[in-house]
């Protein structure tokens, strides 16, 4: 199956994001097609002069601001417009998304764009945003989320798109919080590996 795997910003500048590079890792492994548009740092290669220090450490603190993300998104329209239809034209089914302080803004705005373009894809977010009790609630109550996955998603993230593969829908299995109708459905814990060995490589080819 199709994936899309996002990374908003902000994240650093220097490496790829190791946590969308294990769960690709662990999707290619399960036989699927996945593609990776790294936002994070192409939106920053060709950021306008009054965005040029953004990236910088000191000012990530700046991306947990929804007014600010909001006129960076109204001001790289354009930019932005073209990535969301490079990602609908895809053909991928399921996107995913690795959000945690500083991503979640961003992340919501690119959700709410591809779900307006096509209600039908499966928008799924993931990380260490959601550690925090009641966050995966908030988002999936927005509308423009499907679920949302606790813990690693190196196992539970190819467990989820296997079942969207196989039954056209989410369904219950751990870690897995979801929308079913106006109800929110929790599968309960995330599983554990109690060895990493038994984990794919994390998969760094598809990133720019």
């Amino acid at each position: 199956m199709k994936v899309a795997l996002i990374q908003a910003p902000v994240w650093w500048t220097i490496d790829p994001p190791l946590g969308l590079a294990q769960v690709a890792g662990g999707l290619r492994a399960a036989g699927h097609d996945v593609r990776v548009w790294d936002l994070n740092i192409l939106l920053w290669k060709d950021r306008l002069p009054q965005y040029e220090n953004m990236w910088l450490w000191e000012q990530s603190h700046f991306w947990n601001q929804p007014e600010v993300v909001e006129k960076f998104f109204a001001d790289n329209r354009t930019l932005i417009d073209r990535y969301v239809d490079e990602i609908l034209r895809s053909d991928c089914r399921v996107v995913g998304f690795s959000v945690y302080a500083g991503t979640q803004v961003a992340s919501r705005l690119l959700a709410e764009r591809i779900k307006k373009a096509d209600p039908d894809r499966c928008v799924v977010f993931g990380g260490q945003f959601f550690f925090q009790e009641g966050r995966a609630a908030e988002i999936l109550r927005s509308g423009v989320v499907d679920a949302v996955l606790r813990g690693s998603g190196d196992v539970s993230f190819p467990r989820l798109v296997g079942d969207f593969q196989r039954l056209g829908r989410v369904s219950r299995s751990p870690g897995v919080v979801f929308r079913a109708g106006a109800e929110l459905v929790d599968g309960g814990p995330p599983e554990h590996r109690a060895s990493l060995d038994d984990l794919p490589f994390p998969e760094f080819t598809i990133f720019p």
